[in-house]
């Protein structure tokens, strides 16, 4: 074989399934807390002054507020009012 100045992504077999990496910069996604997005809200949240609200459903991520009508329902009722009072 002949060396290049560049080279193809390396390829992964998992379960019959090809995967090629999307970028060379190492995953940092799995590697940090949980908490971590939610400390970052909490920050900008502290910066941000008195008329902003943080608001928090427990137990709840991000993928269960898009169709889990116990987590969906807060969300919109929150959402509901914040748009009446402010529109």
């Amino acid at each position: 074989m002949s060396s290049s100045t560049t080279t193809a992504p390396r390829e992964r077999r998992t379960c019959g399934w090809r995967a090629v990496p999307i970028s060379s910069a190492p995953s940092t996604g799995s590697r940090r807390s949980p908490r971590r997005p939610l400390l970052i809200s909490q920050n900008a949240v502290a910066k941000a002054g008195p008329s902003v609200e943080l608001f928090l459903i427990e137990s709840a991520t991000h993928v269960d507020l898009y169709d889990r009508d116990p987590y969906v329902a807060p969300a919109v009722d929150k959402l509901t009012a914040f748009f009446k009072q402010h529109l």
